[in-house]
């Protein structure tokens, strides 16, 4: 279970950080998988529901962050053609500084895209914006443990080119195989190709990606308790995610689970699984 906690605690992104991110998009260029281009912007809208907190996670481990759109209305028509739902997360919140509403970038909300009467803190609870999809103009304060859809966003960064065979999702390379290995063949075959088993900084959004791709059960990933039982790392020495591993994992079923995998029916993904069993694999590329 993710705690809200956890999306408190993330640092803002700085006024430098922001602005080199827009230089970015000037500067034309393709927007990274899953984003699309929608005017000048880079944006992804999530097909799973979040809290504003975690949807803020979320973003970042695609390496952007929650939306902070220079055209709202557009942004608006985008999300309500895709999504159904009353409400949608982007990048704004006065959590940090009650009552003084800004975009996570430090800019104000602007006044003409509030809805009328909005904010209002209604019930003394609202403190994360989103866009709804029956006022006009959009910009909403409200609740954020809600749950619901959310865009992110990021500029393109043409100086990362994945090759081929390899894919760019976010600011990460991977290849998703077209073969079933065991775990340590697979390892052996991403070698093979100057990479590695993927070490995703997301593992839901390579989970959506990967099982549109594929089907079965199980796809291997990059960790592992083979050389110390029990204690489970992805194979640069990072440890596996307390939230990332699917509810009562691993549990070593059996006492012959000691790979990583992400499973298509669990949520979260993250799953041990019997080593020797031959598998789809993705493999990173690092830079």
């Amino acid at each position: 279970m993710r705690s809200l906690a956890a999306g408190l605690l993330v640092l803002l992104l700085s006024q430098d950080a922001w602005c080199a991110r827009q230089a970015s998009l000037a500067t034309g260029g393709a927007c990274p998988l899953p984003f699309t281009k929608v005017g000048d912007e880079c944006f992804y809208l999530s097909d799973v529901k979040k809290n504003w907190n975690e949807a803020r996670r979320r973003c970042q481990g695609l390496g952007g962050d929650l939306a902070v759109p220079s055209d709202v209305p557009a942004l608006d028509a985008f999300v309500f053609g895709k999504v159904e739902g009353p409400g949608v997360w982007i990048g704004g919140t006065d959590q940090y500084n009650e009552g003084v509403w800004n975009y996570i970038n430090g800019d104000p909300i602007k006044a003409q895209d509030w809805s009328e009467t909005q904010p209002d803190d209604y019930g003394g609870g609202e403190d994360c914006l989103e866009i709804r999809s029956y006022f006009e103009p959009p910009v909403n304060d409200y609740v954020c443990s809600v749950e619901q859809h959310f865009v992110c966003e990021i500029g393109t960064v043409p100086e990362i080119k994945c090759p081929k065979p390899f894919i760019r999702i976010g600011k990460e390379c991977f290849h998703l195989s077209t073969t079933a290995l065991s775990w340590n063949a697979a390892r052996r075959q991403c070698k093979l190709m100057g990479s590695d088993l993927a070490v995703p900084s997301d593992v839901i959004t390579l989970d959506a990606y990967v099982f549109a791709k594929t089907k079965g059960p199980g796809v291997w990933i990059g960790g592992t308790d083979q050389y110390n039982e029990g204690v489970w790392n992805y194979i640069n020495g990072d440890p596996i995610k307390a939230q990332d591993w699917s509810e009562t994992q691993p549990d070593d079923y059996g006492g012959r689970e000691d790979c990583l995998e992400i499973r298509s029916y669990f949520d979260p993904p993250v799953n041990d699984y019997i080593c020797s069993v031959k598998q789809h694999f993705v493999c990173e590329i690092q830079f």
